[in-house]
């Protein structure tokens, strides 16, 4: 609750906006599947976004510190693990639909490209796979060598 200084009247943040902003925000409500798609997309892409910016080394690092800073579902692995799992292309294509009306859902180069070459951010847990997975120095890694 707010409280409104003048009156000293406590009021909800929905009670300041305007009446065509606010009947904006109630037209589209999202179902809960929806919600979550969205909130994931995001975190997947800004994940992604600091592999790229070099924020991070691998994508280890990035996965452990979403799933200890902001609580991404642990048995996920993290949101980039998450994204090999569902498929990056799929989730490249589910940006994009909801870019068209949102362009903070514009997925990032690196998806994109690890898209087009249909590529993963990890290897499998065994080390092989026909998947290669990113280095520290973001480089992807050839399927048959060190």
């Amino acid at each position: 609750m707010l409280v409104v200084r003048n009156t000293g009247e406590k009021r909800s943040f929905l009670d300041l906006l305007p009446r065509d902003a606010l009947e904006q925000v109630l037209a589209r409500s999202y179902t809960r599947s929806e919600l979550q798609e969205r909130r994931v997309l995001l975190m997947v892409n800004e994940a992604a976004r600091c592999l790229e910016e070099k924020v991070v080394a691998t994508p280890d690092d990035v996965d452990f510190g979403m799933v200890m800073g902001t609580g991404f579902a642990p048995f996920r692995g993290g949101p980039l693990r998450h994204a090999d799992s569902v498929g990056i292309a799929g989730i490249v294509a589910a940006m994009r639909r909801r870019a068209v009306q949102a362009p903070r859902f514009e997925p990032c180069p690196l998806l994109q490209n690890l898209a087009g070459r249909h590529e993963r951010f990890h290897r499998d847990r065994t080390g092989s796979g026909s998947s290669p997975g990113i280095r520290s120095n973001n480089i992807i890694e050839p399927t048959n060598g060190p």
